[in-house]
Order: structure tokens, then sequence, then C-alpha cells
């Protein structure tokens, strides 16, 4: 429901407002015949109490006073401001709102004293244009208020809000019996009061007041491409309001309209543009920084190539060393390999046997070494060239590493000189003659030891043991 009021003063228009002042409205709202929107009855005279009616609240339309019932529910005034400032003229902003009213809260449950309702509390709503939600403001008053109190103020918007960008503000009351008693036992409302502070909006006189006014962009471009003062000049339509942005020329300035920067010609539109008439000295230092700029880049590019060619190469080296390094790897862990069965080979026979035997391998003579030098001088045994051990097939078609200095696959496969004494073993001797010390002796644990350490868990088990039998019990 939308409700008009008059203003304390009225003005024909904005024209004659003071820029420099702030305007206030009269009220808004109204508190007497049906003013509210929502669900409510009309009562007449005291109506708080009883022993019926609800869950609405109910309304005393000479009073204006609201008492709620069990019911939640909310009353409101919707105003639409345009219409609220009509006679106040255009070009106009909101700067916020002054509110007063009176409370009473303390009825909940009848006679019991310090009750309260906790649902309490008015909302003022300012909704833009588009009917969204620009300003919610809440104030709560669900504590105890055991005696009507009024409760007044101001609220001023951070921003104020041009008179085109919003519709309507709206004044709302919501409450309810927490009680739920049948009747009217609820908080109650009266005097309600909601006046609009306004005042001239800067941005519809001057557009270049703030970058956030509307045509603020359009003005600033209109300043920039005319000769015309800093300050512009506004001319008022009584029918139409300040619509009309008039660039008033300054006559004290004697720019031209083209200006050369260089041999190059500025226009006062913005425009770029190199005449015939460019001096030779220009043209000849154009032609030479293109020039340059070539060079400049014919460097890059050069310098460019050669550092790809030379990570390029980084890169060959270093997966030519991990090849050569994995191949050395691999060599090596054959080597051991083919040791481990030999090893292996010659403890089998020596077992079978039952004495020590020496392993060699053909074509040994023609390696040297320590190892050579111990088998012929302090070897304890001859050679016994008549067994050989065979083992698994090597490749030998794998070619010398230059990794592995020049070693061919087929000399590591053979058995140094002179491993043969690593196999020597120690033969079993006789140190000790059996004897029987103790003779008759039985070991006898300590049951004072045994008790501490194993008392406790044998009683633990015990426990669990009857438990067992005693569930039911």
């Amino acid at each position: 429901m939308l409700y008009l009021a008059s203003f304390f003063s009225v003005c024909s228009n904005a024209q004659e407002l003071d820029p420099s002042q702030v305007y206030t409205t009269n009220n808004l709202v109204g508190n007497t015949g049906n003013a509210w929107s929502g669900c409510y009855t009309n009562q007449s005279g005291s109506f708080w109490g009883g022993t019926s009616g609800g869950p609405c609240p109910g309304y005393d339309s000479s009073t204006g006073q609201i008492i709620f019932s069990y019911g939640q529910y909310t009353l409101s005034q919707t105003i639409a401001i345009n219409q609220a400032l009509a006679s106040a003229g255009t070009g106009l902003q909101i700067n916020g709102y002054n509110y007063s009213w009176s409370v009473k809260n303390s009825n909940i449950n009848g006679q019991q004293p310090g009750g309260f309702d906790p649902i309490t509390y008015v909302d003022v709503n300012l909704y833009s244009n588009t009917g969204s939600l620009l300003v919610n403001d809440r104030y709560n008053y669900g504590y105890h208020i055991p005696n009507w109190t009024s409760f007044s103020g101001t609220r001023t918007y951070d921003n104020p809000y041009s008179l085109s960008a919003v519709s309507n503000i709206q004044l709302a009351v919501t409450s309810r019996d927490s009680g739920y008693w049948a009747g009217h036992y609820g908080p109650e409302f009266m005097n309600f009061s909601l006046s609009l502070n306004y005042s001239v909006d800067p941005c519809v006189s001057n557009p270049l007041y703030s970058p956030s006014c509307s045509g603020y962009g359009a003005a600033f471009v209109a300043s920039l491409n005319s000769n015309t003062a800093s300050t512009p000049t506004v001319t008022y339509n009584a029918a139409s309001g300040y619509t009309n942005i008039n660039l008033a020329p300054d006559s004290t300035r004697t720019d031209p309209t083209v200006q050369n920067a260089g041999g190059v010609e500025l226009t006062t539109s913005g425009e770029l543009s190199a005449p015939d008439g460019v001096p030779t000295v220009t043209k000849e230092s154009s032609k030479e920084n293109k020039k340059q700029q070539q060079q400049i880049i014919s460097m890059s590019n050069s310098i460019a190539l050669n550092t790809i060619a030379k990570n390029e190469k980084r890169e060959q080296s270093i997966i030519k060393n991990i090849q050569e390094q994995s191949l050395l790897q691999s060599v090596i862990e054959q080597q051991s390999v083919v040791e481990s069965i030999l090893r292996e080979q010659a403890v089998q026979k020596r077992n079978d046997t039952g004495t020590s035997e020496t392993v060699t391998q053909p074509s040994s003579s023609t390696q040297s070494g320590p190892l050579n030098s111990i088998n012929q001088s302090s070897n304890p045994k001859p050679a016994d060239t008549s067994t050989q051990t065979t083992g698994p097939t090597v490749n030998k078609n794998v070619q010398p590493n230059t990794a592995a200095g020049n070693m061919d696959i087929a000399a590591i496969a053979q058995t140094p000189q002179g491993f043969e004494l690593y196999m020597n073993g120690m033969r079993d001797g006789q140190f000790y003659t059996p004897k029987e010390i103790y003779k008759g002796q039985r070991t006898v644990d300590n049951a004072r030891a045994e008790r501490f350490l194993n008392g406790k868990s044998d009683v633990l088990h015990q426990m669990m043991i009857e438990q067992q039998y005693n569930i039911g019990n």
C-alpha cells in the first residue's frame, strides 16, 4: 500500500534549493485509517488480552495501535519516492531518513514477570528503480520493554542515491506472541513516523562533479574536444529540469586547432597526421630509427639461435654421458653375476669331493696383477688344471666399452689368476674334550621372580574366565 504525505516546506523546483542544504519531508506513513498492508484485524479501544483473537495482529484504526497475536506476521507501508518528492522538483538525491515509533514488549504469557517476545523488530527498506533491495535497516526490540518507550533517530546513507536510481522506501513491522495465547498478548506498536532527507544532486548540474556521476564520461570527452573553460555551465529548463549542458567557450584561450609535434600534426580531436610538408630531418630520422630497429631485431634473433644451439649441444652431451654410465653399470653387474656363479659351483664341488679345489679359467695366463704374483710365489697347492667349471652362456658380441677402459666382455667373464686362494677353508680341529661338569644337577627357576612377572597376568586371565561364566547371572 502506497502512502503519501505533505512536506513541511514545499519548493516549486530544485533550482530554488540551496545545494549546500539538506531538506526534510513530512511524515510519510499513516497512523490512522487502513494504512497498513498485511494480515490484521480491525479493533477498537484497548483490546489487549482476551480469550479469542488471532493469529493475525489487531489494529485500532482510530489510534494507530498494533497488538500482535500468536501468529508471526508482517505489516508494512510502502512509499513511492518520486511521487513523495514530486513537488520538490527534479535533480534531487536521497541522503537518508528520520524515524520514530513507540514499542512495548512485556505481554508474554500474561502475568509472568520479566517475560518478552524475542521476535520483535522494525525494518526500513530502500529499493532501486528496478525493484531490487538497496538498503535494509533492522531495528530489533526482542528484549524486555515493560512500558511504552519511544525510539527515534536519523539514518544517513554512506553515499546519497540519485532520485532516478530509487523507487520506494518501505516501513515493515514483524512480531508474534511467543507464549502462543489466544487473543492479543504480543508486542505493541504505535506512533510511527518516517521522513526523507534529500538535497540537490550535484551530478545533475555538473556531471564532472564526480566520476560516479551518470554522464561523467560524455561530459569529460566534451570538455576535451572543445575549447572551453575548465568549469562547464548548465542551463535549467522548467519543464525537463537540468537537461541541457552548455560548455561556454573561453575567450581568453588562443589555442590553435592544430598543433605541430615535431613534424606530426596533432588536432584537438586527438588525430595524428604526417603531411607532405614534414621536415626532411624528421623523415631521415624516422628512416634511421627504423634501420636501427631492424638491426636490433636481427641481433636478437641471432642471439636466440645461438642460445638454442648451445642448449641442444649440452643436452646431447648429457644424454651421451648417461648412456655410457648405463652401459658401464650393466657390464659391472654382469661381472658380479659371473663371479657369484663361479663361487657357488666351486663350493658345491668341494662339498661333493670333501677337498679344497682350485677353479681356473682358460687364458688366465694373459692377465697380470697382484693376484698373479700371489699365485706364482705362495700358492700352497699346485693348481689342478684337470678340472674346469662351466657357467652360463655369456653374450660375447658386446663391443669394448671406452668408458670401462676398453675392457672386453669375454675378459670380464674370466676368473682372475689366484682367485682360488679365497676358496680355502679352515679345517675343524679338536680344541676341547667333551666333559659333563654338573653331573646330576637340575636347573631350578626363581619362583619369586616368576610370581612377580607372571602373577598379574595369571590373575587377569582368571578374572576373564570367571566373567565368561558370570554373564547373565
